[in-house]
C-alpha cells in the first residue's frame, strides 16, 4: 500500500521540486488533501513526500507560494500515522525553517542580512503547521526533544510563540500559537508519563512565560474573552507543570536520568545516555534544579502575579472569562496546593466572590470546585497550609466588625462577606474542629453578633398599633402579614443580609449545633447588648436544617430554646408607657418587676419590641422544622397572647407566626388550629382570670379566639364570658377597658357568624319571592275584608260610629278567630344573643365613666351590639330606651372624640330601630344638633387640633341628619332652626368637606320642602323684589352676612 502511495505522489512531488509556483503547490495540496487519515505510515515516504517543500523554502518564494508550501506540509502532517515522525533531525530542521520565518524583519535582517518581512497570512500558515507537527510528534522523540542540550531551542521557541501571542493582532494566529504552547507544555494526556521532564524543562524559562502571561492578561489590548480563556487555560497548564505538588528537588536528575535510559534501552532509536555528561558548561547553566529555595521563590513571585491579574479577570465583562477563571483556579488547588500554599488565600478570595456571580453558571462552578478544593485539602496533613489558612481566617473575623461598620460603599462589605463565606466552603467539615477553640468560636460569633446590630432611632415600631382584623385565614392563601423587615445599624442592603444568612448557615451544617447554640444562649442570657442578635443568630441556624439535614436529633435542642425564649423576664417586657400614663389606677402589669417605673425611653421600648419579634419568628422556625412533630401546648398561649398585642410590629409578626404553625402542624386554618386546641386554650383562660391581677393578658388571648375562630366555638367560650362579667362586677376601674375590648370582639363575631348567615337567607327567600310571582295573589287581601274596612272608616268620617266601636268589632273577631289558639309562650335567648344583651346592659354604666378609653371602649360595645342584635326587635328596642339618655349626654361632652363615637352609635341605633326613637330624636336630638351647629361655625379660627376634630364631628353630623330629616318629619319651628343653623356652613372659608356636605344636605331638604328653604335664603340671599301693591310692605330682618361668602354654595343648592 505504501508502494502504491508513493507511486501516486512521486509526479506531483517531482513537479514541486522543479517548478514550486502556485499552480503547483494548489494541486499538491489538494492531492494530499484528497488522502486518507493515516495513509503515510512510513517514515521514508514522509521524508521523501516532505523533501520537495523543504526544498522550496530555502529558496526565494513569492508569498503566497510560502503560505502554499505550508499549507501542503501541514496537510502531510495532518494524514500521516500518529507518532511517526521518529527523526530528530527532520524535527529541528523543520523547527528551524518556521522559527526562521516567524521572527520579525528586524531579527531577520541580523541574521540572515535579507530585506524579507513575513506576512500576518505566512505566520498563521507557520504556526498551523507547527501545531500540526507537534501533535504527531512521538512520545520517544518528545523525550529526547526535552534534554539538556535542547534548553536553548526549547526556549527559541517558546520565546517565538509567546511573542506571537503578545504582539499579534489576529486572534485566530494568537490562539493557534497558544495551541502549540500547550502541546509542548504536554497537554498530550499520552506525555503524562513525562510530565516531569516537561516541568524540569520548562522551569528553566518560566518566570519569562509568566511575566508574559501576566502582562497579556492585564493588558486592555487583549481583553477579547477567546483570547484570555485561552491565555488562562495554557498559563494553567505552565503552573501544573512546573509547579506540581508531586515534584520531588532532591533527587529530580536522578529521575530525569533513569527515564532516558528506559526510553533509549525501549526504543533503542537514540544515543546513549553516557552523552548527557558531554553536554558544555554553558547549556548546563541553563537547567534550573527545583528544589525548595526555588519553588519558594517562585511560589511568592506567582503570588504577586496572581494579585495583579485577579481583580482584572474576576471584574471581567464575560461570562466565559469568569467561567475559565474557576477552572484556572481549579487546576491550581488540585495540583500546586502545597507550592501555593502562600496564594491559596488569594484563590479562596476569588472563589468567593466568583461564588456570588450573577450568572448561575459561574457560581455553581465556584461553588464546586471550593468544594472539590476542600475534599482535596482533607484528603492529606498539611500542617504548614492549615496553619497559614488559619491564621489568614483569623484575621479576617477580627476586622469583619470594622469593614462592615465604617466602610465607605456596600460593595466593601460584600466583597468582606464572600471572603468569609468562602473561607467556611474550604473548611467544610474540618471546621467544627477549628471552632472547638473558644477563642475562634467566641471571637466569630461575637463578630456575626456586632454586624447584625439593628438600628433603634425609628419611633414608628413603638407608635404604631394593631388595626383591627375580623376575618380568619386560611392556610392554604398568602398570609396577610409578613415578618417585618429589620433595619440594621450599619447597611440595609439585603444582599449583605442574605451573604449573612449563607454564613450563618455554613456554620450551622459544617459546625458543632450544639456548641453553637449553647454558646449563643449564653450571650443572650448574659448580655443585654447581644440579646437580639443572639436570638437573630439562633434562629437563622436551626432554619437551616429545613434545607440540609443534620445527624443530631433537634428535638431537645428545640424544647429547650422554646422554654428559654418564653420565660416571662424576655416574653412580656414592656412595649409602651401607657400603661403608665392613662391608667393609673391600675393595678395590672405586664411585667411585674416594673410597676414603680415611670417612663422607659423610646430606645428600650424599640429594642423590647424587637427582641419579642425575633423570639416570634424563633418559634416558626422551629414549627417549620419540627412540622407535626412540634409541641404546641408550650408555644400556642403564648403566640396567641402576643397576636393580640396593641402593638402593630408584634401582632403582625405573631400573627405570621401563627399562620405557619397552621401550615406547617398540618391544620386547615387558624380557626381550626383555635377549635382543635379549644380545650387547652378555654382552661388556660378560666384558670388565669381566677388571679387576673397577675394574668391581665388573658384577655387578649380571648379577643384573638373571638376574632380568628368561627361559630363552633361559641358554646365553648360561654364559661369564659361568665367570667368577664363577673370580674367585671368586682374590678369595674380596674379592669373595665381589658374586659369591655372582650365584649366587644364578642359583639363582633356574634354580628359577623350569627347575622351573615341570616343575611343571606333573606336574600335567598326574597329571590325565590321574586321568582314567583302567583304569591303575590295568594297574599292579597279578601275582597269581603276590603270593603268592611272601608265601610268602617267611612262612618267613622262622617261621625257615625266612634274608635271604640271599631276596636271592640275587631276585637270581637279576633277573640272568635282566635279563641282556639295556645297560649303564646315566649322562646328562650340563644346564648350569644344572651352575652351581647348583658355586654350592653353593663354599657349603660361605663358610658358616664370619667376614663376617656373606657368611655370610647363602652360606646363601641353599645355600637357593636346594635348590629349584633339589629335582626331582634324584641331584645334590643328595650336597650335602645335604656342607653338612649347615657348616649345623648356623651354628645354633649366635652371631648370632640368621644362626640364623634357617640354619634356613630346614635346613627347605628337610628339605622336598626325604625320609628322607636323618632320621638326622642325631634325633642332631644335635633335641638341639639341646632345648637352645636350655632356653637361651632367658627371653630376654625381657635386651636388647630380642635379645629379638625371638631370639623369630623360636624361632617358626620350634618350627612346624617341630611338622611334622616324626612323620615322624622319635624315641625316647622326645629325645621326652620335647623336650615338656618345649616346656613352658616355655607361659607366658603369652612372647610371643604363640611361644605360640600351642607349642600347635599340641603338640597334634600330642598326636595323636601322647597317654599321653606326658598322663603329661607330669599331673606338671606336677595334675589329680587318680593314686595306686592295689594299687600303691606314686608320688613324683612336685617342681615349682616356678607354675600360674597355664601353666593357660590347657595347657587349650587338651586341648580
Amino acid at each position: 500500500m505504501a508502494d502504491g502511495l508513493f507511486y501516486a505522489l512521486k509526479p506531483i512531488c517531482v513537479i514541486v521540486a522543479k517548478e514550486p509556483n502556485v499552480k503547483n503547490l494548489t494541486s499538491a495540496r489538494e492531492t494530499f488533501c484528497s488522502l486518507n487519515q493515516n495513509a503515510i505510515s512510513e517514515p521514508a515516504l514522509l521524508e521523501y513526500v516532505m523533501f520537495p517543500f523543504n526544498l522550496s523554502l530555502n529558496k526565494k518564494l513569492k508569498e503566497e507560494e510560502e503560505i502554499l508550501c505550508f499549507q501542503c506540509l501541514t496537510e502531510i502532517y495532518c494524514k500521516c500515522k500518529q507518532s511517526i515522525i521518529t527523526e530528530d533531525i527532520l524535527l529541528w530542521n523543520l523547527n528551524t525553517y518556521s522559527l526562521f520565518f516567524l521572527k520579525s524583519s528586524k531579527e531577520i535582517d541580523k541574521v540572515h542580512c535579507l530585506d524579507y518581512t513575513t506576512s500576518e497570512e505566512q505566520r498563521h500558515g507557520i504556526t498551523v503547521m507547527l501545531r500540526m507537527l507537534l501533535s504527531k510528534v512521538s512520545l520517544s522523540l518528545f523525550n529526547v526533544f526535552y534534554q539538556k542540550e535542547r534548553l536553548p531551542l526549547i526556549g527559541h521557541v517558546v520565546s517565538v510563540l509567546l511573542n506571537l501571542v503578545e504582539g499579534e493582532k489576529n486572534l485566530t494566529l494568537q490562539l493557534v500559537a497558544l495551541e502549540c504552547l500547550q502541546l509542548l507544555a504536554g497537554f498530550n494526556n499520552q506525555l503524562s508519563d513525562f510530565a516531569e521532564t516537561f516541568g524540569d524543562t520548562f522551569a528553566s524559562f518560566f518566570p519569562g512565560v509568566a511575566t508574559l502571561f501576566n502582562r497579556v492578561l492585564v493588558s486592555p489590548f487583549h481583553q477579547n474573552h477567546r483570547l484570555v480563556e485561552a491565555c488562562l487555560k495554557t498559563f494553567s497548564l505552565m503552573i501544573k507543570t512546573v509547579l506540581h505538588d508531586s515534584i520531588c528537588s532532591n533527587d529530580s536528575e536522578m529521575k530525569i536520568t533513569a527515564l532516558l535510559c528506559k526510553t533509549a534501552k525501549t526504543e533503542n532509536e537514540f544515543q546513549s545516555i553516557e552523552q548527557l555528561d558531554e553536554i558544555d558548561n554553558n547549556k548546563k547553566i541553563l537547567k534550573i534544579e527545583r528544589n525548595k529555595k526555588w519553588l519558594h521563590k517562585s511560589a511568592n513571585n506567582m503570588k504577586v502575579i496572581f494579585q495583579n491579574i485577579f481583580p482584572v479577570l474576576m471584574c471581567h465583562s464575560h461570562v466565559s472569562v469568569r467561567c475559565a477563571l474557576t477552572s484556572f483556579l481549579n487546576i491550581l488547588l488540585l495540583s500546586c496546593m502545597d507550592n501555593l500554599k502562600e496564594s491559596v488565600p488569594d484563590f479562596i478570595v476569588v472563589l468567593a466572590k466568583l461564588s456570588c456571580d450573577d450568572y448561575e453558571t459561574v457560581r455553581t462552578q465556584s461553588n464546586l470546585t471550593l468544594k472539590m478544593a476542600q475534599q482535596h485539602f482533607q484528603q492529606k496533613d498539611r500542617k504548614d497550609l492549615q496553619d497559614i489558612l488559619d491564621e489568614k481566617w483569623y484575621s479576617e473575623i477580627l476586622s469583619l466588625p470594622r469593614v462592615i461598620s465604617f466602610a465607605s460603599n456596600d460593595d466593601l462589605k460584600c466583597a468582606k462577606l464572600q471572603l468569609i463565606k468562602g473561607y467556611l466552603q474550604f473548611y467544610g467539615d474540618g471546621l467544627k474542629y477549628l471552632l472547638c477553640s473558644y477563642a475562634y468560636l467566641d471571637k466569630f460569633l461575637c463578630a456575626l453578633i456586632q454586624i447584625l446590630e439593628l438600628d433603634y432611632t425609628s419611633i414608628n415600631v413603638v407608635q404604631e398599633r394593631t388595626a383591627q382584623m375580623y376575618m380568619s385565614i386560611d392556610a392554604s392563601s398568602n398570609p396577610p402579614t409578613h415578618f417585618q423587615i429589620k433595619n440594621f445599624k450599619h447597611y440595609n442592603n439585603t444582599v449583605i443580609l442574605r451573604h449573612i444568612e449563607d454564613i450563618i448557615r455554613l456554620i450551622a451544617i459544617h459546625g458543632d449545633m450544639y456548641l453553637l447554640i449553647d454558646h449563643l444562649i449564653e450571650k443572650y442570657l448574659n448580655s443585654m447588648l447581644y440579646r437580639i442578635q443572639a436570638v437573630l443568630v439562633i434562629n437563622t441556624i436551626i432554619s437551616s436544617r429545613e434545607t440540609y439535614e443534620h445527624n443530631c436529633d433537634l428535638n431537645p435542642l428545640i424544647e429547650l430554646l422554646i422554654s428559654t425564649y418564653i420565660q416571662e423576664d424576655w416574653w412580656n417586657l414592656p412595649i409602651n408607657n401607657l400603661l403608665y400614663q392613662n391608667f393609673k389606677n391600675e393595678i395590672i402589669r405586664e411585667d411585674k418587676n416594673l410597676k414603680n417605673q415611670v417612663s422607659i425611653s423610646f430606645e428600650t421600648l424599640h429594642q423590647n419590641i424587637q427582641l419579642i419579634s425575633a423570639l416570634l419568628e424563633g418559634i416558626s422556625t422551629f414549627a417549620k422544622v419540627m412540622k407535626t412533630d412540634f409541641n404546641l401546648i408550650n408555644v400556642l398561649y403564648p403566640v396567641l397572647e402576643k397576636v393580640g398585642s396593641t402593638n402593630a410590629t408584634i401582632s403582625r409578626t405573631a400573627l405570621q407566626t401563627l399562620h405557619d404553625i397552621v401550615k406547617h402542624c398540618g391544620y386547615s386554618s387558624i380557626s381550626d388550629l383555635i377549635l382543635k386546641n379549644s380545650d387547652y386554650l378555654i382552661n388556660s383562660i378560666t384558670l388565669r382570670f381566677r388571679r387576673f391581677a397577675r394574668n391581665s393578658a388573658a384577655t387578649s388571648v380571648l379577643c384573638v379566639i373571638l376574632k380568628y375562630s368561627n361559630s363552633d366555638i361559641m358554646s365553648l367560650v360561654a364559661d369564659a364570658t361568665g367570667d368577664v362579667f363577673r370580674i367585671l362586677d368586682f374590678y369595674q376601674e380596674e379592669a373595665a377597658y381589658e374586659m369591655l375590648n372582650v365584649l366587644m370582639h364578642l359583639s363582633q363575631a356574634v354580628d359577623k357568624w350569627f347575622n351573615g348567615v341570616i343575611d343571606e337567607k333573606e336574600k335567598e327567600t326574597k329571590k325565590k319571592k321574586d321568582d314567583n310571582k302567583f304569591d303575590i295573589m295568594n297574599n292579597s287581601i279578601p275582597v269581603e275584608d276590603f270593603f268592611t274596612a272601608y265601610s268602617e272608616e267611612y262612618l267613622h268620617a262622617h261621625g257615625f260610629i266612634n274608635e271604640c266601636e271599631i276596636d271592640s268589632s275587631n276585637d270581637c273577631v279576633n277573640g272568635d278567630s282566635n279563641f282556639d289558639d295556645t297560649v303564646d309562650v315566649q322562646k328562650e335567648v340563644p346564648i350569644h344573643y344572651r352575652a351581647v344583651i348583658t355586654s350592653m346592659e353593663k354599657c349603660v354604666y361605663f358610658i358616664a365613666a370619667r376614663d376617656l378609653e373606657i368611655k370610647l371602649k363602652a360606646l363601641d360595645v353599645t355600637l357593636f351590639g346594635v348590629l349584633a342584635l339589629r335582626k331582634r326587635e324584641n331584645d334590643l328596642l328595650p336597650l335602645l330606651h335604656n342607653l338612649w339618655p347615657a348616649i345623648i349626654k356623651r354628645l354633649k361632652d366635652l371631648d370632640m372624640v368621644v362626640v364623634l363615637k357617640a354619634l356613630d352609635v346614635v346613627c347605628t341605633m337610628v339605622e336598626h330601630s325604625g320609628d322607636f326613637l323618632r320621638k326622642r330624636m325631634t325633642d332631644e336630638f335635633l335641638p341639639f344638633v341646632v345648637r352645636f351647629l350655632d356653637e361651632h361655625v367658627y371653630t376654625f379660627t381657635q386651636d388647630q387640633s380642635k379645629y379638625i376634630q371638631v370639623n369630623k364631628v360636624l361632617t358626620k353630623l350634618v350627612r346624617f341628619i341630611g338622611a334622616i330629616i324626612p323620615t322624622l318629619n319635624p315641625t316647622k319651628k326645629i325645621f326652620c332652626n335647623l336650615c338656618s343653623s345649616l346656613f352658616l356652613y355655607l361659607d366658603y372659608r369652612l372647610h371643604l368637606a363640611v361644605r360640600e356636605e351642607t349642600v347635599s344636605t340641603l338640597q334634600k331638604f330642598y326636595r323636601y320642602k322647597p317654599d321653606i328653604i326658598w322663603l329661607l335664603f330669599e331673606i338671606t340671599h336677595k334675589t329680587h323684589d318680593i314686595s306686592h301693591k295689594p299687600f303691606k310692605p314686608i320688613t324683612q330682618p336685617q342681615n349682616n352676612l356678607q354675600d360674597k361668602f355664601y353666593a357660590e354654595n347657595i347657587c349650587k343648592i338651586f341648580s
